[in-house]
C-alpha cells in the first residue's frame, strides 16, 4: 500500500524523494521518506520500494496494491527488476552468550486470483546453523495444524487458500552460542516451480542484558499502546516513567513485567475477547510461562514470545474486518470471474462489471484514482453482483454496501466474489 491506499493504521506524509543527480556514477542519497504508524498498527511490517528514472523505467507492473510472487509461474517482479526491492523480516533481541527459544509469527497471503496450494521452503545458513538447534514450524488455518521440525531444505505445502485468505506460520527458535552482536535467522521462501518467488525471514540478534531489557520494554509498549488504541485510550505517554525506571536493573524489570506489565495487558486483552477459546497464538501458556519464570533471560525470551503471539492476534483481529491492501485484488478477481466463468459471462451486465475494473485498475496504477474511488466501482457494479449471486443460490441485501469503512466494503466484496467462484 502507499499514500492512495486509504489505509488510516499507515500514512505517507509529503511526496516521493526525489534525487537530483550531477552527473557521476554516484551513488546518490536521496531526501528522507516519512511515514507514520498509527497506535493500531502492528510493528511487523513488509516494505517494499520501487525506484524510476526517464532513462532506467522500473518494469510495470507496480507493487502497489500487488504482493510479489503469487504464483502465476512468472510474477517474479522484485527478482527480476533491480528497480524494486522487497524486506520482510523480523528480528527479536536475545541475551548474549546463553540459550534462547523464541516464537514469532508470519502470515502467508493468498494474492492469487484463484484457491490455491502454497509450496514453502525452509533456508538456513551456514553461520545461522551453527547457533540454531532446532526449529520448529507451526501452521493455523483450516487445514489440519501443521507441525514439523525443520532443517535447511525442509518444506511444505499450505493447502486450499482462498483468493485474500491469510494462514499464519509459526516458527520457534532455538538458538545457543550466540555472542554479543551476533545474528541467526530463518528463511521461508515460496517457490514457483523451482524459482524462489517471495519470502519471509525472522531471526534472533543478541545483545547485552541492558540492551535486551530496554528493547523488551520497547516492545511492552508497542503492544500495550496498541491493544489499548481499541478502547481509543492512549497510555503510552504515561507508561514511559516506568519503562526507564523498568530498565534501571534486573530486579526493578521483573518488578515492573510481573507487577505492572502483565495485570494491565491481561485485563486489556479480556476486556476485547482474548484469549480466545481455540488460542491460536498460544496466549494462555505464554501468560502461564512469562508469570512462573524466574530467570531474567529466560524470562526475557518468553516475553518475546508472549508480545509476538499478542501481535500476531491482534493484526489478525484486524483483518478479520476486511483488509483495503486487498482492495485491487478483489477488482481483480472481479474482473476475471465475469470474464472467464461460463455462467457469469452469459450476464448481459458482465461488460459492464469488466470495465468498470478495468477503470478502477487503470486509475489506480497510474494514480489517476486512489482507493477512495471504491465505493463508485462497488456502486457500479452492484445490480450485475446481485445478479450473479443469486444465480449461484446466494444471498444478497436489499441495500448491500452500506458501509463508510473501506475495511468493512472490502470484507463485504469478498464474501460476494467467494459465492460467485463456487
Amino acid at each position: 500500500m502507499d499514500d492512495t491506499s486509504g489505509d488510516p493504521n499507515v500514512t505517507f506524509p509529503g511526496s516521493d524523494p526525489v534525487i537530483t543527480t550531477d552527473g557521476s556514477a554516484g551513488p546518490w542519497i536521496s531526501s528522507a521518506r516519512s511515514w507514520h504508524l498509527k497506535a493500531t498498527a502492528s510493528t511487523h511490517l513488509c516494505l517494499a520500494v520501487e525506484i524510476s528514472s526517464t532513462g532506467d523505467p522500473y518494469i510495470p507492473p507496480t507493487l502497489e496494491g500487488n504482493t510479489p510472487g503469487w504464483g502465476t509461474g512468472t510474477d517474479l517482479r522484485v527478482v527480476s527488476d533491480n528497480n524494486k526491492a522487497q524486506r520482510n523480516m523480523h528480528l527479536t533481541t536475545v541475551p548474549a552468550n546463553s540459550s534462547a527459544n523464541v516464537t514469532d509469527w508470519a502470515i502467508v497471503h493468498n494474492s492469487a486470483l484463484a484457491k490455491r496450494d502454497v509450496p514453502l521452503k525452509i533456508q538456513i545458513d551456514g553461520v545461522s546453523q551453527r547457533h540454531l538447534s532446532n526449529v520448529r514450524v507451526v501452521s493455523v488455518g483450516v487445514e489440519q495444524p501443521l507441525n514439523l521440525r525443520a532443517k535447511d531444505g525442509s518444506s511444505f505445502v499450505l493447502q486450499g487458500l482462498e483468493p485474500g485468505e491469510n494462514r499464519w506460520v509459526a516458527l520457534t527458535l532455538q538458538t545457543q552460542g550466540l555472542q554479543d552482536g551476533m545474528s541467526a535467522f530463518v528463511g521461508v521462501d515460496e517457490l514457483t516451480g523451482n524459482s524462489v518467488a517471495s519470502g519471509f525471514a525472522v531471526g534472533v540478534r543478541s545483545a547485552s542484558l541492558r540492551a535486551v531489557m530496554r528493547d523488551n520494554l520497547m516492545a511492552q509498549r508497542a503492544v500495550l499502546v496498541r491493544v489499548e488504541s481499541w478502547f481509543e485510550e492512549d497510555h503510552g505517554d504515561s507508561m514511559d516513567k516506568y519503562v526507564e525506571s523498568a530498565a534501571l536493573s534486573p530486579e526493578s524489570f521483573d518488578d515492573f513485567v510481573h507487577k505492572e506489565f502483565l495485570p494491565r495487558l491481561e485485563q486489556r486483552l479480556d476486556k476485547i475477547g482474548l484469549p480466545t477459546a481455540s488460542d491460536p497464538f498460544n496466549l494462555k501458556s505464554s501468560f502461564a510461562e512469562v508469570a512462573s519464570e524466574k530467570s531474567l533471560p529466560m524470562l526475557l525470551n518468553a516475553l518475546s514470545s508472549l508480545l509476538n503471539g499478542v501481535d500476531a492476534q491482534l493484526t489478525r483481529l484486524q483483518l478479520q474486518k476486511g483488509d483495503v491492501a486487498d482492495i485491487e485484488q478483489m477488482v481483480r478477481w472481479q474482473k476475471r470471474l465475469y470474464q472467464q466463468q461460463p455462467e457469469l459471462k452469459k450476464l448481459t451486465c458482465a461488460e459492464d462489471v469488466v470495465g468498470a475494473s478495468t477503470w478502477f485498475l487503470r486509475g489506480r496504477s497510474t494514480r489517476a484514482l486512489t482507493n477512495a474511488a471504491y465505493p463508485e466501482l462497488l456502486d457500479k457494479v452492484t445490480s450485475c453482483l446481485r445478479a450473479g449471486v443469486k444465480m449461484k443460490g446466494g444471498a444478497f441485501p436489499v441495500t448491500p454496501f452500506e458501509h463508510t469503512s473501506l475495511f468493512a466494503l472490502e470484507k463485504e466484496h469478498r464474501n460476494y466474489l467467494l459465492v460467485l467462484a463456487h
